[in-house]
């Protein structure tokens, strides 16, 4: 059984603006978005680049030579970045501006992202970045108007999410 709820009427104006490539109240910084077809590894657990590949398909994975089909595929990645910073990153899925960051307070040239492991950072345009303690398997990061507080839905078991709230005053 599924439930929908409405959405307050301030709701549709906060996501535009926690969302939005430009940075609220500082035109100039922006996020930019880059796309690739990138070589994957697989069977560690962990993705990146494959090392080196010939003419015959076959790749190097550190000194061992392999076929390509039994390590690696090609797929589909966009990146949102900020000043050379990954904000946002989608494998082979529709990307969604605001769903793993979200601005701070106009003029403040902050941002709070999660990475790929759900890992929350603060970002500001000093390109100054600080992790969030304990802060695991994150999803939408989003500040108070007045910059004091910081919240995102953390990922528990299952399909439940945790609402938590912390204080970024002595940020």
């Amino acid at each position: 059984m599924t439930s929908s709820v409405d959405a307050p009427p301030w709701a549709q104006d906060y996501w535009s603006y926690k969302s939005d490539r430009f940075a609220p109240g500082i035109g100039s910084l922006f996020i930019e978005v880059t796309q690739s077809l990138e070589t994957m590894k697989y069977g560690t657990g962990s993705a990146g680049l494959i090392e080196r590949e010939d003419r015959s398909g076959n790749v190097s994975v550190g000194s061992a030579n392999v076929d390509r089909a039994a390590v690696s595929d090609k797929v589909h990645v966009v990146r949102l970045m900020l000043l050379g910073q990954a904000v946002s990153e989608f494998v082979n899925e529709q990307p969604l501006p605001g769903l793993m960051f979200g601005w701070g307070p106009a003029g403040s040239g902050t941002i709070a992202f999660t990475d790929r492991t759900g890992r929350l950072f603060l970002f500001d345009r000093n390109q100054h970045k600080a992790a969030v303690p304990r802060a695991k398997n994150a999803i939408l990061p989003a500040w108070s108007t007045d910059g004091s507080r910081l919240a995102w839905a953390q990922k528990g078991s299952r399909k439940k999410f945790t609402l938590v709230v912390a204080d970024v005053s002595g940020r």
